[in-house]
This record gives C-alpha cells, sequence and structure tokens, in this order.
C-alpha cells in the first residue's frame, strides 16, 4: 500500500471541508477523484500535500505518518503536486523552471540525468528549452508543470485538473500523459472534471461529493453507475 487515508477530516477555520475521509492509493496505478465543484477535491490534496493539515484521522505514506510533516518534507519523501493551472515562473525559461523542480535534495545531484529523462518523455520542452515559460501556449506549460514535478523525483504524482482551460485535442494529449508516466514507474492521484476522459486511463476511481467519498471502484464500476453516468460522464 502506497498511500492510506484513514479517517482524515479537515476544516478551513469553522467550515469542513472533508469528512472522515478514507482511501488507499495502490503502487503503480493511477486513481482518479471525480466529483463536483467544492466537494473537497483539491482540499484532499492539499492535505496530502502538507499545506492543510487534518483535524482528525492520520496519512500513511509507504508505512510512515505523514499529516504532521510540512510541505517540502512531503516532496522530500517522494509526493510531487502539480497545482491547478501549473503555477509556473512565467519569466524564466523552461530549463530554469525545471531546474527549479529538482531543488529537493534528493534530487539535486541527478539534475542532468533527469533532465534528459524529462526531455525524452516530453522532447517539446528540450525544443523550447531557452524560451521563458510564460510565452508557451496553455497545454506547453501544463507539460512543463507535469515535467517540473517530475524532476523532484517523487514516487507519487497528484495532478490537479490536468486539464482546466485547454483545447479539446490537448486535454486527450495531456491525460494521456498520464499513461506515459504511469509506464516509467510513477503512482499518479489525479484530479478530473472531465471524468470520460480520466477513466480511459485510470486504474481505478473514487467519487468525492460534499466531502465525503461516496462510491470507490474500478473504471469499469464508475461506466457502469447511473448516478456518475448521469451527473459527471454526461450520458
Amino acid at each position: 500500500m502506497l498511500l492510506q487515508i484513514e479517517g482524515v477530516s479537515a476544516f478551513y477555520g469553522k467550515l469542513q471541508a472533508l469528512d472522515q475521509i478514507s482511501i488507499t492509493i495502490q503502487e503503480g496505478e493511477t486513481t482518479i477523484m471525480v466529483g463536483p465543484n467544492g466537494a473537497g477535491k483539491t482540499t484532499l490534496l492539499r492535505t496530502i500535500s502538507g499545506f492543510l493539515h487534518p483535524a482528525s484521522g492520520k496519512i500513511l505514506f509507504n508505512g510512515e505518518k505523514i499529516d504532521d510533516l510540512d510541505p517540502y518534507r512531503i516532496v522530500e519523501i517522494g509526493i510531487s503536486q502539480v497545482p491547478e493551472g501549473g503555477r509556473l515562473f512565467p519569466y524564466l525559461s523552461v530549463k530554469d523552471n525545471l531546474r527549479i523542480g529538482s531543488f529537493p535534495k534528493q534530487a539535486r545531484s541527478g539534475f542532468k540525468k533527469s533532465l534528459g529523462e524529462v526531455y525524452e518523455l516530453f522532447p517539446i520542452l528540450r525544443q523550447r528549452a531557452n524560451q521563458l515559460a510564460g510565452t508557451m501556449s496553455g497545454g506547453e506549460r501544463q507539460i512543463l508543470a507535469i515535467a517540473r514535478s517530475l524532476m523532484a523525483k517523487p514516487i507519487l504524482v497528484l495532478l490537479d485538473e490536468p486539464s482546466t482551460g485547454l483545447a479539446p485535442l490537448m486535454v486527450t494529449h495531456v491525460i494521456n500523459l498520464a499513461n506515459d508516466i504511469k509506464k516509467r514507474g510513477y503512482s499518479i492521484l489525479m484530479v478530473e472534471q472531465n471524468a470520460r476522459k480520466a477513466l480511459e486511463v485510470a486504474d481505478r476511481a473514487f467519487l468525492l461529493e460534499s466531502g465525503r467519498v461516496q462510491k470507490e471502484g474500478n473504471r469499469q464500476a464508475f461506466l457502469g453507475d447511473n448516478h456518475i453516468k448521469r451527473a459527471y460522464l454526461g450520458i
């Protein structure tokens, strides 16, 4: 078991965002999280990443309790997050954005090797290495944000709405990158509004509504669920 979330509740002030969440993430799998806006999906990613500490419950990564760690320590133990919108450094080059991704201590010495691996996985970034990140297209910026997260040498990659604001063809391309990343040995937890596309690359999924897990299962279970088909797949 790679990640275990057990009975986690979290608040913003007095507002409860997560209510007794319990899920597991298996090593080598792509797991997607679907649900409406305001369901707590991004909050759960922020809690895993250490930006928000749970009021109750616990989070275990490779069997070690991590829910009281700061974000930089979460990255150091092998969890990286790609936030919604990527949040690049627009006035730095593509290569310098990737260099920042390799800042965690476990990744610094392997910068050149990691850079080569990222360029092999995302050839467009080699071509644009000296281009300012802010001048790239939306899809290219999202690819760079994903690549920057891989520079930290993570075990688990958290993707928060990677297709937001992208043209339909680029949505398909970016979501399909999850398969390419998984083949390199990474585990993935992805939040994605385009549930139909995301399910195409998912091994498992869970539905979050009103801060609670309402359903968990494999791709076929989700594709066959009438509520999910009506509410999230447009079927």
